[in-house]
């Protein structure tokens, strides 16, 4: 298969902080390929070194067989690239902001106004074209930042939180829509739903502290933790030192919280007996096994790193 981006010893450096090191990779047409990882990790910008807005301090890169350095221009007309933060101009109507999009792009009347009305029917977008931006919610704006990036029916698609701010149905019709136009497509997404990658993804990279840790297939990474054991544990009261205690116990491989939840991840069946014995008397309200999941991968990798610096 064709390969769409490929990368080799990318590095970013702002000042004396490297957000982004030596990283390396290629993705092939017609993938999905989802960048995760924590906070600051360096996932934003090497999606803007892809999308030409950042250049790199060293290391090159082809996109849709376009020199990364040298021909930044000609990268731009065949990506769509969609940031955080919603840039619509606030003086125009949705419709007005759609058509100028398509202008800019080189697209005729004719065909701005077929895509235009396709999209806003596929996408519920129809009651609200004469509207100003302004005026509606932000998940709303972040739907109409999406679809105009979806008008000039780019190559690559370049996503930054595609879904954040999104009611599931909208997402679901967002990601049906590009699994239909997937052949004609290649995807890069960072998300922070690991549920979401589970659902769409056809590979991923595990970052942190720009480094990538992981890269695979969902399949694959999920294979790589089936010796692994998840445990959920409900409590009676949030307590530090118990959740430092079982943290750090060497049968213990990760653990994270959710309010009064624990989720911990073990290497053996065996090892539920002396987790049990670790909470504080009469705290323990639950304590039961459940299948592996991707955010149980995306833990365990993140703590086997942080277990490897100290």
């Amino acid at each position: 298969m064709a390969v769409s981006i490929t990368l080799r010893n990318i590095t970013k450096k702002f000042g004396a902080v490297t957000a982004v090191n030596n990283l390396s990779f290629g993705v092939e047409h017609g993938t999905i390929f989802a960048i995760v990882g924590p906070s600051g990790c360096g996932k934003s910008t090497l999606l803007k070194i892809m999308a030409t807005m950042l250049a790199p301090s060293q290391g090159s890169g082809y996109i849709n067989g376009q020199n990364l350095i040298a021909r930044p221009w000609q990268i731009r007309q065949q990506i769509g690239y969609m940031g955080q933060r919603v840039i619509l101009d606030e003086q125009l109507t949705i419709l007005e902001n759609f058509v100028f999009h398509c202008k800019l792009h080189g697209l005729d009347d004719q065909e701005a106004e077929a895509r235009i009305l396709g999209l806003a029917e596929r996408f519920d977008l129809m009651d609200i074209l004469h509207e100003l931006p302004e005026s509606l919610a932000y998940g709303v704006r972040r739907k109409i930042q999406l679809v105009r990036t979806l008008l000039t029916q780019p190559k690559i698609l370049l996503l930054d939180e595609p879904t954040r701010s999104l009611d599931r149905q909208t997402a679901l019709k967002i990601w049906d829509y590009l699994k239909e136009h997937r052949s004609s497509l290649t995807i890069v997404m960072i998300t922070s739903s690991m549920a979401e990658v589970e659902h769409v993804a056809d590979r991923l990279i595990i970052m942190n502290r720009g480094h990538i840790l992981v890269d695979g297939s969902v399949d694959e990474i999920l294979y790589a933790q089936q010796p692994n054991l998840v445990l959920e544990a409900t409590v009676r009261d949030y307590d530090e030192e118990e959740y430092r205690t079982i943290r750090d116990a060497e049968f213990v491989l990760g653990i994270s919280r959710n309010e009064n939840v624990y989720e911990i991840i073990t290497k053996s069946p065996a090892a539920q007996a002396q987790i049990i014995q670790l909470f504080k008397p009469g705290n323990l309200v639950a304590f039961i096994p459940r299948r592996t999941r991707l955010a149980d991968a995306f833990i365990h990798t993140l703590t086997q790193e942080q277990m490897i610096d100290e």
